[in-house]
């Protein structure tokens, strides 16, 4: 068959196109109140995660947020970190970090400030 007419569906077992297909229709759940500045999770599941945390704060000092995953939960891996200072005054912004957390791994996210935490389980 040439490539051109090859569809995801003829090279994916169907088990795993079901999942693809269940994921798409799915939407990032809001993790916010589970979930706790520094606090480490296992992502035990058979899938990766993607994970998002927003930070919304009015910054008169510094502000700083850092994602890290870790195969074991001890060897961590520093995969986003930002940081705002404020010289002049304060001022709104907004930090994020968005990551993939592999099936098995840990992963942990450090916020000096308030911030809404999403998943979504994805392939």
């Amino acid at each position: 068959m040439p490539l051109e007419y090859v569809k995801p569906k003829d090279i994916i077992k169907s088990s795993d196109w079901n999942y693809l297909v269940e994921v798409s229709k799915s939407t990032p759940e809001n993790k916010t109140s589970e979930r706790h500045s520094g606090s480490v999770y296992h992502n035990d599941s058979n899938h990766s995660l993607f994970v998002s945390v927003i930070q919304t704060n009015q910054v008169s000092n510094e502000n700083r947020i850092t994602a890290r995953i870790s195969p074991d939960g001890s060897n961590w891996i520093t995969i986003s970190e930002y940081h705002i200072t404020a010289h002049d005054g304060s001022f709104y912004c907004n930090l994020s970090v968005n990551f993939i957390v592999p099936a098995g791994w840990y992963y942990k996210c450090e916020s000096s400030a308030n911030f809404v935490w999403y998943e979504q389980y994805i392939w």
